[in-house]
């Protein structure tokens, strides 16, 4: 069911269907996914930078679906305050 939801997320996401996420769109993913997380630009960039693992400027949906698998809400939640903390 997860799996299914990630698809269709990605899928939506993906306006132009060309199988990849450019940033925003990656981030409107992420907000979407967790609704209640509070991004600023500096975080958002060390997620992006993490998620795209091939270095294309873009997420496919491998990356993007390894990314939120990877890290659970519980996971994703503690990445993202750690990265707070460091980044302050």
């Amino acid at each position: 069911e997860k799996v299914l939801r990630n698809y269709e997320i990605f899928y939506n996401l993906d306006k132009d269907k060309n199988g990849e996420l450019t940033y925003q769109q990656a981030k409107n993913s992420i907000l979407e996914l967790y609704p209640n997380i509070n991004l600023d630009e500096n975080i958002f960039n060390k997620l992006i930078t993490t998620m795209d693992t091939n270095k294309s400027g873009k997420i496919d949906f491998e990356e993007w679906s390894s990314f939120i698998i990877l890290f659970g809400e519980k996971n994703f939640e503690h990445l993202v305050n750690r990265w707070k903390l460091v980044l302050s």
